[in-house]
């Protein structure tokens, strides 16, 4: 069974493919791939702005954006 967390962030990558294959359509490979470049920079700078979320109150653990666990 999938996580809630592996849903959303599969959600998130089918929208950022969907907007690169739109922003890239008919583009040579080097601005094609700039794209790509600038679409994964928002998205880390996105990730990294946003508060962790917590396990559960008081327990020390707390996921990133990502859903990787930390201590």
């Amino acid at each position: 069974m999938k996580r809630p967390e592996d849903v959303t962030i599969r959600k998130r990558d089918d929208r950022g493919e969907e907007e690169y294959e739109h922003r890239a359509k008919g583009m040579p490979a080097e601005l094609a791939a700039a794209i790509a470049v600038e679409i994964s920079t928002d998205r880390h700078r996105e990730d990294h702005s946003l508060p962790a979320k917590t396990d559960a109150p008081g327990s020390g653990r707390t996921r990133d954006r990502a859903g990787s666990m930390w201590f």
